[in-house]
């Protein structure tokens, strides 16, 4: 009901926050090969509604990834409701919602989804390591799930014993 007119591009802040979150999933994925944890960060980006989320889409098709690879259909997936998108179907919305159970399989080559209004409750993903909103809200629910996406632990301690020493120690050291 506050639509301001037609949406045609992104805004220079959307590329900005792209942008970064970009790159913090790069550097994410470069400090875990160095490390050689064999986990793969994925970034969510949220967006407003299925035009943005479209151009989000097609703005990734024009970068390239930290090998020079370029970010194609095997690594971004948009994902939101078919009712406004005549290039999105039911179809492809049963499609959507099975590819994302690649989110944490760390050797799929999925590292970006793109998400109206689709992600929210049962949504339990541990690989989400970046979060992009590109959408703003008065609720508080809404902030709180969006949040929530990000929270997830990626590194539980019965499965990654081996971290949790180094996780204590920080935490010991952001208390003093």
């Amino acid at each position: 009901g506050r639509r301001r007119g037609e949406i045609r591009a992104l805004s220079p802040g959307q590329k900005l926050m792209l942008d970064i979150g970009r790159r913090k999933l790069e550097q994410l994925t470069r400090e875990f090969q160095e490390q050689k944890i064999a986990r793969k960060p994925v970034m969510m980006v949220l967006a407003e509604e299925t035009d943005v989320a479209l151009l989000v889409e097609e703005h990734f098709t024009t970068l390239t990834d930290e090998h020079g690879r370029p970010y194609d259909q095997t690594q971004v997936m948009r994902i939101h409701t078919p009712d406004k998108d005549a290039h999105f179907n039911d179809a492809d919305l049963d499609a959507a919602r099975k590819r994302l159970d690649a989110i944490d399989d760390d050797n799929d080559p999925l590292r970006v989804v793109i998400s109206v209004l689709m992600l929210r409750e049962g949504f339990d993903k541990t690989n989400i390591c970046v979060t992009i909103v590109l959408r703003a809200t008065e609720a508080d629910l809404l902030l709180e799930q969006i949040v929530g996406r990000g929270l997830r632990l990626m590194f539980p301690e019965y499965r990654y014993p081996e971290f949790w020493d180094a996780k204590r120690e920080a935490v010991g050291d952001l208390r003093r």
